[in-house]
C-alpha cells in the first residue's frame, strides 16, 4: 500500500469519526430534553409518539452512523424513520401505528445493544442518558 493510500485512508477515518461524534452529540442533546418526561403516565400512543420522536429519530440516526449494525438493520431503520418523519409531520399516528410499532420492536434489541456497547466507553452523564432513550423507546412501544 502506498502512502498516499494510507493518507487517504487515514483521512477517511478521521472524517467518519467527525460525523460519528457529531452524529452522537445530536443524539446526547435531543435525548437531554427528555430527562425529566414522566414515563409512568399513561398516554395515548398519538401523545406518546409526539412526544418522543424527536428523540428517538436521533437515537435511529446515531445507531445508523455508529456501524455496530448490518445492513439489514441500516435497510430498516431508514425505513423507520421516513415512516416515523411522516407520522410525525403528518400528525396521523393511528393510521401506521402498528407498521411503526412492529419495525420499531423488530430492530430495537439491536439499538439497544449498542446503546449498551456505547455506555462502556461513555461518561456517566452520558451513561444516564443513554438509560433514558432505552426508557423511553421501551415506552414508546410498550415493551415493559
Amino acid at each position: 500500500m502506498s502512502s498516499e493510500t494510507r493518507k487517504q485512508k487515514r483521512e477517511l477515518r478521521k472524517s467518519n469519526r467527525a460525523t460519528r461524534k457529531d452524529a452522537f452529540n445530536k443524539f446526547i442533546e435531543a435525548v437531554k430534553a427528555f430527562k425529566d418526561l414522566d414515563l409512568t403516565q399513561s398516554l395515548d400512543y398519538k401523545t406518546k409518539f409526539m412526544k418522543v420522536w424527536p428523540a428517538i429519530k436521533p437515537t435511529l440516526e446515531f445507531a445508523l452512523i455508529s456501524k455496530f449494525t448490518g445492513q439489514g438493520f441500516d435497510n430498516a431503520a431508514k425505513e423507520l424513520i421516513t415512516l416515523g418523519d411522516n407520522i410525525y409531520n403528518s400528525g396521523n399516528v393511528e393510521a401506521n401505528k402498528t407498521k411503526f410499532i412492529t419495525k420499531l420492536t423488530a430492530i430495537w434489541d439491536k439499538i439497544e445493544m449498542a446503546l449498551e456497547i456505547i455506555k462502556i466507553v461513555a461518561d456517566e452523564k452520558a451513561d444516564a442518558i443513554i438509560d433514558k432513550i432505552i426508557e423511553i423507546g421501551e415506552w414508546l412501544f410498550e415493551k415493559q
